[in-house]
């Protein structure tokens, strides 16, 4: 199992992690998405039902040279989300997870929200993606979802995450976020 990087540990324990949290999640789970992964199921023992928060500021250079500072503020509430419409909408349309775990042929469990109504998902191997379909897409943040919460919360997500295409002859595959 992974470990939160240090630079966000403090986010995690004012949400009320520690070393060692686990939370009995079995009577929540669904049958929505059949058999859970056991590496699901620990990663979601240890954070669920925590909401995560980060305010800061990042510096960007433009391409004229000139620096400017924005302020963000980013949070994750983990939650088994059984909602509907991760699977289905109302009109019978795929949800989200259903519809990226079928492009990707990966299943995908919910992890959570994050600000501005992004979904969080991780698959089997503990890959971490976010997504809202029709803004945004879907996003393979990092490889080691531990490593990806610190990216979501320090909201620096262009320097690891890949995008994945939905459409034409490149539908399923991943291309690195520019």
């Amino acid at each position: 199992m992974g470990k939160l990087p240090v630079e966000i540990l403090p986010y995690f324990k004012q949400a009320g992690w520690f070393e060692g949290r686990s939370v009995d999640i079995q009577a929540e789970l669904k049958d929505e998405f059949g058999t859970y992964p056991d590496s699901y199921i620990k990663f979601m023992s240890e954070f669920s039902d925590l909401s995560v928060h980060h305010r800061g500021t990042h510096e960007i250079e433009r391409a004229s040279g000139e620096k400017d500072e924005y302020s963000f503020d980013r949070y994750i509430w983990f939650d088994l989300m059984y909602d509907r419409d991760l699977m289905y909408y109302e009109d019978g349309e795929e949800g989200g997870i259903k519809y990226y775990s079928e492009l990707m042929n990966q299943q995908l469990y919910p992890v959570g929200e994050m600000d501005e109504g992004f979904t969080v998902a991780i698959d089997e191997k503990l890959r971490i993606y976010i997504f809202n379909t029709g803004i945004l897409g879907c996003l393979r943040v990092h490889d080691d979802a531990y490593i990806g919460l610190k990216y979501i919360l320090m909201n620096d997500l262009y320097s690891t995450s890949y995008v994945l295409e939905e459409e034409g002859e490149h539908a399923g595959k991943w291309f690195k976020r520019e």
